[in-house]
């Protein structure tokens, strides 16, 4: 564990809960005494009072500088969305009046989809299953690359660059001249967008005191669900242009993703947290002294550039290339706590992308557009929700988590059993309370895992994620609506009681920096 202050003088130790900063004044900290931890440092420079749950999910008393980060944070949400939901629309079905008619003579549908523009019809119908299964095929590898990759070169330049891939790579599917470079191309996009996403939770939260973690999660899910609803005038937009070509909107889901780029570019910075962790402090320091000046604090700035950051606790000073070693690598592999959220990640993405492209399937009691309207629109209620339970000193991470996995379960069950327009409503349903699940997850395995192997840990749990999304279609293609929502349902009650049993309850704790006794320790509060 990190070690404590040798003084309890305010002068000396700013402190951080989750429940809030304190409200010592900013002159008091003195630009005399002993270094700085980075769990200090970062409280320093964000110090705030605690708004409260609502008031943080709309950035209420951020800092100007984590206010910018968290704008760019959101943009990036928005644009992966366009590319995960885009085929809610352009990956319908397509039946021909008759599969011995000539080509040139099949009837063209009121919205046109890679299945009518590729023929994956009249026996090719695996190779539309085939397109999503190789999406989340290509999140898997995402998963498992990505952690390593902003591990190893920052959070940043991975951001920088799937953003570019993912505006690019959209442009090129959408001229994609068979079914079979649209698929290889939608491989490479399901990689970028995971990575992307890894590494834009783990730039924002690293910037944030560990007060703002689920509130920041809830934000990020709030933000997807705006990314969703852009779906829907976007593909109308689409339908104006071109109404009998799905490329159209492909195109322009792409072109919009470079407004990320933008932003990005202009608000993000490498995380201090990163750069202390790689034995960078000075690096970190001058990180953490430009934001306090941006905040508008020159006297933190001045301290910090003065008495620097105390070395990573259990690590050598400077020693850059031990910092995410085979050891450490191998120690986490070795943890149950990773492969018990592996699974909750796998079941969690199962059930989510599971709902969520199977609307064509769950809502034949309403038009297409009206249920993925409402499917994204209930992600904000479920991530508010996700964030008071989460944060409720009498519930906590683990149990909120634990029991929202299973009403996630029973409501699978009940669409599984029910009957049209009970099967939307319950589908509609399950979608709320996965929706909250995922909301804590991101902070509750930012907690369990420590800084130098965080984006490690983070991608072997997304590469379950992906897992988890990428078989969900097979079995609704395998074994029908029925079966298959029977089946999310066991993996949802199964994930519950492993969330009860096997993880720990990380509320009252902060992000560690340290790996002890072969397994992840949980810090005190600096």
């Amino acid at each position: 564990t990190m070690s404590q202050p040798t003084s309890a003088s305010p002068l000396d130790s700013p402190t951080d809960t989750v429940a809030g900063s304190s409200d010592v004044s900013r002159s008091s900290f003195s630009a005399a005494g002993r270094p700085w931890g980075i769990d200090e440092a970062i409280v320093a420079v964000c110090r705030q009072g605690s708004p409260g749950t609502l008031r943080k999910i709309a950035l209420v008393g951020a800092p100007p500088w984590q206010k910018r980060l968290l704008l760019a944070y959101c943009s990036v949400q928005m644009v992966t969305s366009l590319t995960l939901f885009l085929p809610i629309f352009t990956h319908g079905s397509y039946s021909p009046p008759s599969c011995d008619a000539p080509r040139e003579e099949w009837p063209a549908p009121d919205r046109a989809t890679i299945a009518y523009d590729y023929a994956l019809c009249c026996g090719s119908e695996w190779l539309l299953d085939a397109v999503t299964t190789v999406f989340f095929a290509g999140c898997v590898v995402g998963g498992c690359t990505g952690g390593f990759l902003n591990d190893r070169f920052g959070r940043l330049p991975v951001i920088v660059v799937g953003i570019v891939l993912n505006s690019v790579g959209t442009c090129f599917a959408a001229m994609a001249p068979s079914v079979y470079v649209y698929g290889a191309l939608r491989f490479v996009l399901g990689a970028v967008a995971v990575s992307l996403l890894q590494s834009n939770f783990i730039i924002a939260a690293e910037w944030l005191t560990a007060a703002w973690g689920a509130p920041l999660s809830a934000f990020g899910f709030c933000c997807a669900a705006a990314g969703e609803l852009v779906l829907v005038p976007l593909v109308y937009a689409a339908d104006l242009v071109s109404p009998t070509d799905w490329r159209c909107a492909t195109m322009m889901a792409g072109v919009l993703g470079l407004t990320a780029l933008v932003a990005s570019s202009i608000a993000m910075a490498e995380t201090p947290r990163w750069l202390h962790a790689r034995g960078e402090s000075a690096a970190a320091c001058q990180a953490l002294a430009v934001c306090a000046r941006y905040n508008g604090d020159d006297a933190t700035a001045h301290a910090l550039m003065v008495r620097g950051l105390r070395d990573p606790v259990g690590e050598k000073c400077g020693d850059k290339d031990d910092k995410v070693g085979p050891g450490k690598v191998c120690e986490t592999l070795r943890s149950m706590k990773l492969w018990a959220m592996a699974l909750l990640w796998f079941t969690a993405s199962g059930v989510f992308y599971g709902l969520a492209l199977e609307a064509g399937g769950l809502s034949e009691a309403m038009p297409l557009e009206v249920f993925a309207s409402l499917s994204a629109f209930l992600e904000i209620p479920s991530a508010v929700l996700a964030v008071a339970l989460f944060d409720h000193s009498g519930l906590g991470r683990r149990t909120s988590t634990s029991a929202l996995l299973a009403f996630a379960g029973a409501t699978c069950a009940g669409t599984a059993l029910c009957g049209e327009p009970m099967r939307s409503m319950m589908g509609l349903a399950g979608k709320f309370f996965i929706s909250a699940v995922f909301t804590g997850l991101y902070p509750y395995a930012g907690e369990v895992f420590e800084t130098s192997v965080r984006g490690f840990s983070l991608g072997i749990s997304s590469c379950g994620a992906r897992l988890g999304a990428m078989l969900a279609p097979l079995a609704f293609s395998w074994f029908g609506m029925e079966v298959g929502m029977s089946i999310l349902g066991f993996f949802s009650l199964l994930s519950a009681v492993v969330c009860s049993t096997l993880l720990p309850e990380t509320t009252a704790t902060s992000r560690c920096d340290t790996m002890t006794a072969g397994s992840v320790q949980l810090c005190e509060s600096c």
